[in-house]
């Protein structure tokens, strides 16, 4: 898409693109600044791989340059070896695609991963979480929406596609969150970097459809 076609949609859109690398940023602000977010445009060889990769990071980061500084009971400081205490990592994969196609999973939009001891069936440890979520796999209406995990599912896959708030999402947090997302309250660096995010984003999904296409000729 030309940056002439990006900025007509754009023009034509109440709200910014959620699935945008700053439409995301710019909507969540610090709302997730513990948690780690990788949204996905489309299927990826290796996802399952990257995200133990893009997961290792803020493990490693916790790992203090040389021993830890303490202070007794008498206020003197002592230094002692870190013990390798970790606070919690956690990632949610917000995805366009289907990741999991079996048949036992196909009304399941939330999947969980922990890491288990598997003949015991325990939790080994509770400070690494994945949360996977299929938008695919959601196909509530406005008027089926009861939880607020159905509230989130719905603002997460048609926000962009809407001209208004819709009203089941009446809760506070959904009010700030489309206030951010106006596209009328961004400046103009921040306007020109969303029409650059939103321009990679619609390379992306040029590149699958046109994918999908070849592969459809190539096997006729």
């Amino acid at each position: 898409m030309t940056k002439g076609k990006v900025l007509e949609s754009i023009g034509s859109s109440v709200f910014m693109n959620i699935k945008t690398d700053f439409g995301f940023k710019k909507i969540f602000g610090n709302k997730v600044l513990l948690t780690a977010f990788l949204i996905q445009a489309s299927s990826q060889m290796h996802f399952a791989e990257r995200i133990l990769f893009y997961m290792g990071y803020p493990v490693i980061s916790q790992a203090p340059k040389g021993s830890v500084t303490l202070t007794d009971s008498g206020g003197k400081e002592i230094k002692v070896p870190w013990d390798y205490s970790l606070s919690g990592v956690y990632m949610i994969c917000i995805l366009n695609n289907i990741m999991f196609p079996e048949k036992e999973a196909a009304d399941i939009v939330i999947e969980q991963m922990k890491i288990v001891r598997q003949k015991a069936d325990r939790l080994f440890t509770g400070k690494w979480e994945v949360k996977t979520i299929e938008l695919p796999k959601f196909s509530k209406t406005e008027d089926e929406l009861e939880t607020t995990a159905d509230k989130w599912l719905y603002f997460l896959k048609h926000m962009k596609k809407l001209p208004g708030r819709p009203e089941k999402l009446n809760d506070k947090i959904f009010s700030e969150l489309y206030e951010n997302a106006k596209i009328i309250n961004l400046t103009g660096e921040d306007m020109k970097a969303y029409s650059k995010s939103v321009l990679e984003y619609d390379d992306v999904i040029s590149s699958i459809n046109y994918r999908e296409y070849d592969s459809l000729v190539f096997h006729r």
